[in-house]
């Protein structure tokens, strides 16, 4: 018993090295992990920003009276160059315009520099978003309030408040 116990021993104490090689074997693999999940939480930011510039973009053209598709592509990339800037993380490659009736469709690609991911050979990653919005004008509800206290009896104030309700309702 005390042969076994001492060659035990020994065995342990020439194994206890095992763990640290085990240990170094696996640092490049949790690394390599941790590295990818910071580019991909990028490309996330990146996606983020875009769909928010697009849709800013997109609304923006949507609103404009013109029914032609290069007028609408120059506001949506300019909407889109002043809501994503250059100079941030990411840069917009392309944007497609699509006119169907009322319905504007607008695709934006944005390229993220990568730099983990760079190890295993993708230097850059492609996001892409879209957005889709109706042309219509539904209405337009406007609320008047008008004064009708005594004040408004001097002056002919009261005349001249129902000639510009008037006029403003004309108008509309």
């Amino acid at each position: 018993k005390n042969k076994k116990t001492n060659e035990f021993l020994k065995y342990w104490r020439h194994c206890a090295g095992g763990v640290a090689i085990a240990f170094g074997l696996t640092i490049p693999i949790v690394v390599s992990a941790v590295g990818v999940s910071v580019d991909m939480a990028q490309s996330y930011l990146v996606k983020t920003r875009l769909a928010s510039a697009l849709d800013a973009a997109a609304l923006a053209a949507a609103a404009s009276a013109s029914d032609d598709e290069d007028e609408i592509q120059d506001v949506v990339e300019a909407f889109l160059e002043a809501n994503y800037p250059e100079g941030k993380i990411g840069s917009t490659t392309s944007v497609e315009v699509s006119l169907d009736g009322a319905e504007l469709t607008v695709n934006a690609t944005a390229r993220l520099d990568t730099s983990f991911m760079k190890i295993f050979g993708y230097d850059t990653v492609d996001v892409v978003a879209e957005t889709i919005v109706q042309r219509e004008v539904r209405g337009l509800e406007v609320v008047m309030v008008l004064d009708n206290t005594g004040s408004m009896s001097t002056n002919d104030n009261i005349g001249t408040l129902r000639e510009a309700a008037t006029n403003f309702v004309e108008i509309l």
